[in-house]
């Protein structure tokens, strides 16, 4: 057996796999002699090459044709379903028991089969001809294990530094000998940083060190060094930190409750963390969990020493499946594992009043800490730091930028310039403080000056694509098309892959006159990024300057379909932020859509997109199309009406009071119908329901409303949060009808937010929908 190993760990480690299927080689293998001297080969040479060598120790070993993808199917005798090829050495006292080795795994521990060829059907060839039908284990030859050890100190400032050590036996195991081997050491981080992200641990990643790939014969081991910023709460006396533990990963039961559940392997996790936090702080100790099945155990224990944490946790799978019919038991076992996992750890601090920065910080420290602050939300505190480190190294370069950027998300505009304006007196070379003062000086309008402050930018770095692109769009939206056009392009040259940039180059291409130009620009985005979000600004850009209506209309149509399908899925029970954002995208959609039919004079069709849209979202765009399709059918009622509405809603069109003066043909005649129609757009989204009792507060609700021809249809709806005695108040809203929503093609369902209020004294309560744009939360 030992001689078998060592000619098995030669061929496989010393032996280069390349994959050759083509040509004669996809089925004939090259002599034992060709490939010792070519030192290369696939699974045949590599298997022809191992069954000569162990020839000449007295053992015979026979070719196994096997399928790595599918089963096999015994009753299609085709050598297609084979697409590899490994070795089978039978036992001279036992046919039945076969030392299985595949030689192409490289770094594979001896007798190691990968999971996709474990428990196998496989057709051993003997050299005589005759084959027989085996199958192969369906587990590793040995008991796998994974042990996870981490012995970690927080600072006085919150940091955390840890050491993470992992000895690995099993199917991970191989998986990290293979990445290791093949991966460059200076590039080693990034596998250490892929490994950390999946047990998740959400931090950095600044050493990896690995134990010789290529020694099976033991565990691997890898040891990470970690830091993870702002991982306690410093500065509150009462804070709680999540333990910086691998997931333990429980199983999924199929989605078929019929199948069995596949545990897998026999299995041995262990965890062990050791967490010093700093002094003057102390945690609570979580419950420890013992949980134990037939199939799997799993405990845990917590145990705090003075300022010190340790945890242990393991768990032990023991069977490999267990019959759908304890699908029950086996879920309450992983709620258990996953309840654990998720506690907390209460941390106090025993100083006496309010927590100040630690005499014991250095200038970086706080600096990190500042920056940790400013990226959880916290940009007072980070501006403190900030100030506190360079009182402390007044030479520092970096302080003011640092002010400057926590300011500005204070939408503190004029200390955020005035930040960054002494970065460049410290330091006029900067690398970004002349793009964080153009965009500044743009949220505060100050236009000319932000141009100045990019313009300043490039001078420094000719290459530097943010403040191309940045002052590309800022002279875009200056209607500056022959300015904006050099520098958009500049931008797309050095940001190529980015979709939007491309529909600005577009969009200013087609205000200069150079339709050629813009519609390959546009062709490159949809390249780029083909979603709806991209096809609607490209139909809306062209049917703005009446060009290629045609893929205009393609483009928005596309958008439409492809957003009325998505919310056609929603769940209402499981509301998420990209499903609000949708019901407010398909109300612009519609809106680029009917224009393109009013454009080219299909009124028919623009009707009931334009008045969807409207009745949805309340822009004043939108009003303005609709009020104009409205006097193109003379109808002057409804037109002057809708630009009234129009006038008075967000984002109303520049022009829609002069259009409004117009068909009114006098202007104190359009302002008496603005003033009239003042109230009209909240009246029109608000609806009476009756008091089943004397509930009063206010609640919110989400409702999932179907437009039909004659009256919206209220599919379901769901208390999300507010005064739960109005939770009753869901069955009088379920019988609400929401008038006229008029249905479009293809038919969706429209997600809306409504709030409810009651009060004491009334009759009825008040249920008023949002505007769609106004709802950006799921909660």
């Amino acid at each position: 057996s030992e001689k078998i190993q060592a000619l098995y760990t030669y061929v496989s480690k010393n032996i280069r796999y390349v994959s050759l299927s083509f040509g004669l080689g996809r089925y004939q293998p090259h002599t034992a002699a060709e490939v010792f001297a070519n030192q290369y080969g696939d699974c045949k040479d590599k298997h022809t090459l191992l069954a000569a060598m162990l020839e000449v120790i007295g053992v015979h070993a026979d070719a196994a044709l096997m399928p790595s993808a599918h089963k096999l199917d015994t009753q299609i005798p085709s050598p297609s379903q084979f697409d590899h090829l490994i070795t089978a050495i039978p036992s001279a006292t036992d046919p039945a028991k076969i030392i299985w080795l595949d030689t192409t795994a490289e770094v594979a521990p001896y007798r190691y089969l990968i999971p996709s060829l474990r428990g196998k059907k496989a057709l051993i060839v003997a050299a005589d001809g005759a084959g027989h039908l085996a199958t192969t284990p369906a587990d590793p030859p040995f008991h796998s294990s994974q042990q996870v050890e981490i012995e970690g100190h927080v600072s006085d400032l919150g940091k955390l530094t840890a050491e993470i050590r992992y000895h690995l036996r099993g199917d991970n195991e191989f998986a990290l000998r293979t990445a290791f081997r093949r991966t460059p050491q200076p590039q080693w981080n990034q596998i250490g940083q892929t490994m950390a992200l999946l047990d998740g641990f959400h931090g950095e990643i600044n050493k990896v060190e690995s134990s010789d790939p290529a020694d099976t014969e033991k565990p691997f081991e890898m040891t990470l060094g970690y830091t993870q910023k702002r991982f306690l709460d410093w500065s509150n006396k009462n804070s709680k930190l999540t333990l910086p533990l691998p997931t333990l990963g429980m199983p999924d039961p199929p989605a078929d409750s019929k199948s069995p559940i596949v545990i897998g392997a026999a299995l041995d996790v262990s965890l062990h963390l050791k967490l010093t936090l700093p002094p003057n702080e102390s945690a609570h100790a979580p419950v420890s969990v013992n949980v134990t099945r037939d199939y799997a155990e799993y405990r845990s224990t917590y145990e705090v020493h003075g300022n010190e944490l340790t945890v242990e946790r393991a768990i032990r799978f023991k069977l490999r499946e267990l019959p759908a019919t304890r699908s029950s038991d086996y879920l309450a076992f992983t709620r258990a594992v996953e309840s654990d996992e998720s506690q907390v750890v209460a941390i106090d601090n025993s100083s006496a009043g309010t927590r100040d920065v630690p005499a014991s910080a250095t200038s970086d420290d706080l600096v990190e800490a500042g920056a940790a602050a400013l990226e959880a939300g916290n940009a007072e505190q980070a501006i403190d730091l900030f100030r506190r480190a360079g009182t402390l190294d007044p030479k520092r370069k970096d302080i003011w930028s640092s002010i400057g950027l926590a300011d500005l998300h204070l939408r503190k505009l004029d200390d955020a310039i005035a930040a960054f304006k002494k970065q460049l007196e410290i330091d006029p070379f900067d690398a970004n403080a002349n793009n964080y003062l153009g965009v500044t000086f743009v949220q505060q309008g100050k236009f000319d000056e932000a141009a100045v402050a990019f313009k300043k930018q490039i001078e420094l770095n000719p290459l530097d694509n943010f403040a191309h692109a940045s002052l590309g769009l800022l002279l875009e939206q200056q209607k500056k098309f022959a300015e904006a056009l050099p520098e958009l392009d500049k931008a797309v040259v050095l940001t190529p892959d980015n979709p939007q940039l491309q529909v600005s180059l577009g969009h200013a291409y087609l205000e200069a006159g150079k339709t050629t130009e813009a519609v390959a620009a546009f062709d490159k985005a949809v390249e780029l990024s083909p979603t709806p979000e991209i096809w609607n600004s490209i139909a809306y850009d062209l049917v703005q300057k009446n060009v290629n209506l045609d893929k205009a209309q393609t483009y928005a149509q596309s958008a439409v379909d492809a957003t009325a399908a998505a919310l056609r899925n929603i769940d209402i029970d499981h509301v998420t932020s990209n499903d609000l954002a949708e019901v407010q995208n398909i109300g612009a959609y519609w809106d680029t859509l009917g224009w393109i039919h009013f454009t080219r004079g299909d009124l028919e069709h623009a009707e009931p997109l334009l008045r969807a849209s409207w009745q949805l979202t309340q822009n004043g765009d939108v009003g303005d199309h609709l009020a104009q399709l409205y006097e193109k059918q003379g109808k002057k009622k409804e037109a002057i009406r809708t630009y009234a509405q129009a006038a008075t809603a967000p984002h109303a069109d520049a022009d829609v009071r002069a259009r409004l003066t117009a068909a009114t043909g006098d202007a104190a005649k359009a302002d008496e119908a603005v003033k009239s129609a003042e109230n009209e757009l909240l009246a029109e989204r608000t609806f009476k329901i009756s008091k089943t009792g004397e509930e009063s507060g206010e609640a919110y609700f989400y409702i999932l409303v179907v437009p039909t021809e004659k009256s919206a249809k209220l599919e379901s709806m769901k208390f999300i949060r507010g005064d739960n005695s109005l939770r009753q108040a869901a069955t009088q809203i379920s019988k609400l009808d929401l008038g006229n929503v008029p249905p479009t093609s293809p038919p969706t369902k429209l997600l809306r937010r409504a709030k409810l209020t009651c009060e004491s004294s009334a009759k009825t309560c008040t249920l008023a929908l949002d505007h769609p744009e106004d709802v950006r939360t799921a909660n």
